[in-house]
Protein backbone atom coordinates (compact mmCIF):
# COMPACT_ATOMS: atom_id res chain seq x y z
CA UNK A 1 0.00 0.00 0.00
CA UNK A 2 1.16 3.78 -0.93
CA UNK A 3 -0.50 5.10 2.27
CA UNK A 4 -2.47 3.94 5.16
CA UNK A 5 -5.81 5.61 6.27
CA UNK A 6 -6.16 6.79 9.54
CA UNK A 7 -7.77 3.79 10.57
CA UNK A 8 -4.59 1.65 10.21
CA UNK A 9 -1.72 4.34 11.51
CA UNK A 10 -2.58 7.77 13.26
CA UNK A 11 -5.65 6.43 14.78
CA UNK A 12 -4.84 3.36 15.55
CA UNK A 13 -2.15 4.94 17.78
CA UNK A 14 -4.34 7.67 18.93
CA UNK A 15 -5.23 6.06 22.43
CA UNK A 16 -2.54 4.63 23.56
CA UNK A 17 -0.03 7.60 22.56
CA UNK A 18 -1.94 10.41 24.00
CA UNK A 19 -3.35 8.77 27.25
CA UNK A 20 0.10 7.72 27.90
CA UNK A 21 1.91 11.14 27.21
CA UNK A 22 -1.06 13.30 28.92
CA UNK A 23 -1.35 10.73 32.41
CA UNK A 24 1.12 12.57 34.53
CA UNK A 25 -0.71 16.05 33.91
CA UNK A 26 -4.43 14.57 34.07
CA UNK A 27 -3.68 13.21 37.04
CA UNK A 28 -2.47 16.29 38.72
CA UNK A 29 -5.19 18.08 37.18
CA UNK A 30 -7.96 15.69 38.84
CA UNK A 31 -5.90 15.66 41.80
CA UNK A 32 -5.89 19.58 42.69
CA UNK A 33 -9.53 19.64 41.48
CA UNK A 34 -10.31 17.44 43.83
CA UNK A 35 -8.67 18.83 46.89
CA UNK A 36 -9.27 21.26 49.61
CA UNK A 37 -6.39 22.96 51.75
CA UNK A 38 -3.93 20.38 50.31
CA UNK A 39 -4.84 21.40 47.10
CA UNK A 40 -4.48 25.37 48.00
CA UNK A 41 -0.97 24.55 48.76
CA UNK A 42 -0.12 23.46 45.56
CA UNK A 43 -2.22 25.50 43.19
CA UNK A 44 -0.13 28.72 44.71
CA UNK A 45 2.87 26.37 43.75
CA UNK A 46 2.22 26.88 40.02
CA UNK A 47 2.99 28.62 37.79
CA UNK A 48 0.99 31.43 35.73
CA UNK A 49 0.39 30.39 31.73
CA UNK A 50 2.72 31.55 29.80
CA UNK A 51 2.19 34.33 27.38
CA UNK A 52 2.60 31.94 24.12
CA UNK A 53 2.76 28.50 24.06
CA UNK A 54 4.58 26.20 21.37
CA UNK A 55 3.39 22.91 20.50
CA UNK A 56 4.45 21.01 18.00
CA UNK A 57 4.23 23.98 15.10
CA UNK A 58 0.80 25.01 16.75
CA UNK A 59 1.15 28.40 18.39
CA UNK A 60 -1.60 28.64 21.55
CA UNK A 61 -2.03 31.89 23.64
CA UNK A 62 -3.89 30.66 27.57
CA UNK A 63 -6.12 32.77 28.71
CA UNK A 64 -4.64 35.38 31.02
CA UNK A 65 -7.22 36.42 33.53
CA UNK A 66 -6.81 35.17 37.11
CA UNK A 67 -6.90 31.79 38.30
CA UNK A 68 -5.64 29.82 35.70
CA UNK A 69 -2.59 28.17 36.63
CA UNK A 70 -0.01 25.97 34.26
CA UNK A 71 -0.20 22.43 35.58
CA UNK A 72 2.50 20.74 33.17
CA UNK A 73 4.34 21.77 29.66
CA UNK A 74 6.57 19.03 28.77
CA UNK A 75 7.75 18.73 25.20
CA UNK A 76 4.57 18.91 22.60
CA UNK A 77 1.82 19.26 25.51
CA UNK A 78 0.60 21.66 27.92
CA UNK A 79 -2.05 21.18 30.64
CA UNK A 80 -3.93 24.25 32.82
CA UNK A 81 -6.38 24.31 35.45
CA UNK A 82 -8.53 26.86 36.43
CA UNK A 83 -9.26 27.97 39.77
CA UNK A 84 -10.86 29.92 42.58
CA UNK A 85 -10.66 30.68 46.14
CA UNK A 86 -13.24 30.16 48.12
CA UNK A 87 -12.14 31.38 51.76
CA UNK A 88 -8.14 31.27 52.95
CA UNK A 89 -6.54 28.11 52.68
CA UNK A 90 -9.42 26.67 50.57
CA UNK A 91 -8.76 26.48 46.50
CA UNK A 92 -11.78 25.29 44.41
CA UNK A 93 -10.43 23.76 40.77
CA UNK A 94 -12.85 24.25 38.75
CA UNK A 95 -11.87 23.50 35.05
CA UNK A 96 -8.73 21.41 33.76
CA UNK A 97 -7.73 21.37 29.86
CA UNK A 98 -4.84 19.05 28.46
CA UNK A 99 -3.56 19.54 25.02
CA UNK A 100 -0.95 17.45 22.35
CA UNK A 101 0.39 17.99 19.14
CA UNK A 102 1.18 14.87 17.35
CA UNK A 103 2.89 14.73 13.54
CA UNK A 104 1.33 12.55 11.40
CA UNK A 105 3.05 10.03 9.64
CA UNK A 106 4.16 10.75 6.10
CA UNK A 107 2.44 7.68 4.25
CA UNK A 108 -1.05 8.17 6.67
CA UNK A 109 -4.12 9.55 5.09
CA UNK A 110 -6.17 11.86 6.50
CA UNK A 111 -9.01 12.69 4.67
CA UNK A 112 -10.04 15.78 6.93
CA UNK A 113 -9.88 16.88 10.26
CA UNK A 114 -13.79 15.91 10.78
CA UNK A 115 -12.74 12.29 10.04
CA UNK A 116 -10.16 12.78 11.97
CA UNK A 117 -12.52 13.98 15.05
CA UNK A 118 -14.52 11.77 14.67
CA UNK A 119 -12.14 8.57 14.73
CA UNK A 120 -11.13 10.54 17.87
CA UNK A 121 -14.73 10.19 19.13
CA UNK A 122 -14.89 6.34 18.77
CA UNK A 123 -11.40 5.93 20.22
CA UNK A 124 -12.27 7.70 23.27
CA UNK A 125 -15.50 6.47 23.82
CA UNK A 126 -13.99 3.09 23.47
CA UNK A 127 -11.74 3.56 26.24
CA UNK A 128 -14.49 5.07 28.23
CA UNK A 129 -16.80 1.75 27.72
CA UNK A 130 -17.25 0.40 31.12
CA UNK A 131 -18.31 3.69 32.10
CA UNK A 132 -19.57 6.04 29.45
CA UNK A 133 -23.46 7.63 29.51
CA UNK A 134 -23.62 9.64 26.42
CA UNK A 135 -22.21 11.06 23.24
CA UNK A 136 -22.53 13.74 20.83
CA UNK A 137 -21.59 13.84 17.36
CA UNK A 138 -18.56 15.49 15.64
CA UNK A 139 -19.09 19.49 15.10
CA UNK A 140 -17.51 21.84 13.34
CA UNK A 141 -16.31 24.80 15.48
CA UNK A 142 -18.20 27.80 14.43
CA UNK A 143 -15.49 30.62 12.66
CA UNK A 144 -12.47 28.34 13.31
CA UNK A 145 -11.45 26.41 10.45
CA UNK A 146 -9.99 22.54 11.02
CA UNK A 147 -11.24 22.59 14.31
CA UNK A 148 -14.26 20.07 15.17
CA UNK A 149 -15.55 19.46 18.51
CA UNK A 150 -17.55 16.18 20.35
CA UNK A 151 -18.75 15.65 24.05
CA UNK A 152 -18.80 12.24 25.87
CA UNK A 153 -20.34 11.42 29.54
CA UNK A 154 -18.93 8.98 31.79
CA UNK A 155 -19.57 7.90 35.43
CA UNK A 156 -17.16 9.32 37.86
CA UNK A 157 -14.22 7.46 38.87
CA UNK A 158 -15.15 8.45 42.17
CA UNK A 159 -18.15 6.41 43.59
CA UNK A 160 -21.39 8.54 44.41
CA UNK A 161 -19.99 11.97 42.64
CA UNK A 162 -22.25 12.81 39.53
CA UNK A 163 -21.65 11.90 36.15
CA UNK A 164 -18.48 13.28 34.12
CA UNK A 165 -18.74 15.39 31.30
CA UNK A 166 -15.74 15.37 28.93
CA UNK A 167 -15.40 17.78 26.03
CA UNK A 168 -12.61 17.61 23.20
CA UNK A 169 -11.06 19.67 20.16
CA UNK A 170 -9.39 18.07 17.42
CA UNK A 171 -7.47 20.52 14.92
CA UNK A 172 -5.84 19.61 11.49
CA UNK A 173 -3.16 21.26 10.41
CA UNK A 174 -3.70 22.88 6.81
CA UNK A 175 -0.66 21.05 5.65
CA UNK A 176 -2.32 17.48 7.53
CA UNK A 177 1.62 17.21 8.71
CA UNK A 178 0.29 17.46 12.30
CA UNK A 179 -2.66 17.06 14.80
CA UNK A 180 -3.75 18.54 18.33
CA UNK A 181 -5.88 17.28 20.23
CA UNK A 182 -7.54 18.88 23.25
CA UNK A 183 -9.72 17.48 26.72
CA UNK A 184 -11.51 19.80 28.61
CA UNK A 185 -12.86 18.81 31.91
CA UNK A 186 -15.16 20.03 34.92
CA UNK A 187 -17.43 19.25 37.15
CA UNK A 188 -19.80 21.87 36.54
CA UNK A 189 -22.94 21.15 34.79
CA UNK A 190 -23.94 25.21 33.73
CA UNK A 191 -20.42 25.46 32.47
CA UNK A 192 -21.67 27.76 29.81
CA UNK A 193 -22.29 30.70 32.11
CA UNK A 194 -18.90 30.37 33.83
CA UNK A 195 -15.76 32.66 33.01
CA UNK A 196 -13.27 29.70 33.02
CA UNK A 197 -15.55 28.36 29.62
CA UNK A 198 -16.24 32.10 28.21
CA UNK A 199 -11.66 32.59 28.26
CA UNK A 200 -10.66 29.39 26.90
CA UNK A 201 -13.58 29.33 24.70
CA UNK A 202 -11.87 32.77 23.39
CA UNK A 203 -8.74 31.51 23.43
CA UNK A 204 -9.18 29.03 20.49
CA UNK A 205 -9.17 31.43 18.53
CA UNK A 206 -5.29 32.45 18.82
CA UNK A 207 -4.39 29.32 17.16
CA UNK A 208 -2.10 28.78 14.49
CA UNK A 209 -0.17 26.89 12.65
CA UNK A 210 3.62 27.98 11.58
CA UNK A 211 5.98 25.17 10.09
CA UNK A 212 9.44 26.00 10.24
CA UNK A 213 10.57 28.29 7.51
CA UNK A 214 6.69 29.44 7.21
CA UNK A 215 5.21 32.01 7.96
CA UNK A 216 1.89 31.35 10.42
CA UNK A 217 -1.09 30.13 9.14
CA UNK A 218 -4.24 30.69 11.28
CA UNK A 219 -5.43 27.23 12.59
CA UNK A 220 -8.53 29.60 13.37
CA UNK A 221 -9.79 31.56 11.08
CA UNK A 222 -11.53 34.96 12.90
CA UNK A 223 -13.03 34.58 16.29
CA UNK A 224 -14.50 32.14 18.64
CA UNK A 225 -18.31 32.94 18.97
CA UNK A 226 -20.80 30.69 19.79
CA UNK A 227 -19.77 27.99 22.03
CA UNK A 228 -20.31 24.57 20.91
CA UNK A 229 -22.70 22.93 24.13
CA UNK A 230 -23.36 25.92 25.24
CA UNK A 231 -26.93 25.99 23.56
CA UNK A 232 -26.10 28.96 21.48
CA UNK A 233 -25.83 26.64 18.60
CA UNK A 234 -26.74 22.71 17.68
CA UNK A 235 -24.06 21.53 19.58
CA UNK A 236 -26.21 21.77 23.33
CA UNK A 237 -27.47 18.38 23.57
CA UNK A 238 -28.47 16.24 26.50
CA UNK A 239 -26.94 12.97 28.02
CA UNK A 240 -27.77 10.25 26.84
CA UNK A 241 -29.99 7.44 28.66
CA UNK A 242 -27.60 4.77 28.08
CA UNK A 243 -23.81 3.96 27.20
CA UNK A 244 -23.11 4.40 23.86
CA UNK A 245 -26.27 5.82 22.98
CA UNK A 246 -26.33 8.92 20.82
CA UNK A 247 -26.99 12.02 22.27
CA UNK A 248 -29.55 14.27 20.98
CA UNK A 249 -29.02 17.92 19.51
CA UNK A 250 -30.22 20.64 21.70
CA UNK A 251 -31.47 20.99 25.11
CA UNK A 252 -29.08 21.66 28.26
CA UNK A 253 -25.52 22.66 28.32
CA UNK A 254 -22.68 20.04 27.88
CA UNK A 255 -19.87 20.69 29.98
CA UNK A 256 -16.97 20.34 30.29
CA UNK A 257 -16.88 18.33 32.69
CA UNK A 258 -14.43 15.51 33.73
CA UNK A 259 -12.66 15.96 36.48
Amino acid sequence: MKGETMRGSVAGNWTRAWRAAMGLALVQAMALLGAGKAGAQGMMQLDVPAAKYTLGSFTYEAPKADGWRQVANIQDSLALVYAEQKDEGTIDTRFAVTMEAHDIPDNAIVEDAAALADQSRKQMAESHKNDLVGQSGVEAVPSIDNLYTYRLLVHSPVKGDPDVYEVYYVSLSPDKKQYLVMQCITKTQDYANEIYWTEFYGSLASLRYAPKGAAPADAAAGSAKDSPGTGKDAAGAEPAAHSGEAVPRGATAWLVAGL
